[in-house]
């Protein structure tokens, strides 16, 4: 019974005109994310993103290296995550992952808190930090 109520409830908020537009919003910085990474030379898997979930190949930094810097210098936390063929293994991966559903929750569409984190990941993969 308690799962059919979860249900009628999860329903009736995502009938919600504020949900639709939470989810359009988490949708929308992600993909505003994926267009800052392409421009800073950063390679997004698949070239961008359908949903909240952005993946990113770390080129020459493994995907633990990139994730430890972001959170432990800009506490920014990623996951790192295996690409398509990569040839590291999962333990260091070639690529890291992240959502913007938390950060929207937190922040609200609000492109330049989005452009902030993008330069900042950007710039770890890219060289500097």
């Amino acid at each position: 019974m308690h799962q059919i109520a979860g249900k009628v409830q999860a329903f009736h908020e995502a009938s919600d005109y504020k949900f639709r537009q939470y989810a359009k919003d988490v949708v929308d910085m992600a993909r505003y994310m994926c267009e800052l990474f392409t421009e800073s030379g950063v390679r997004v898997i698949t070239g961008g993103t359908d949903s909240h979930i952005i993946l990113i190949d770390t080129g020459e930094k493994t995907g633990q290296d990139v994730a430890n810097i972001l959170e432990g210098v800009y506490n920014v936390v990623v996951n790192k995550n295996s690409i398509p063929n990569d040839q590291r293994s999962v333990w260091e991966t070639s690529g890291i992952r992240l959502g913007t559903a938390a950060m929207v929750t937190k922040k609200g569409p609000d492109k330049e808190y989005f452009k902030n984190i993008a330069e900042i990941i950007s710039g770890v993969i890219n060289g500097g930090y």
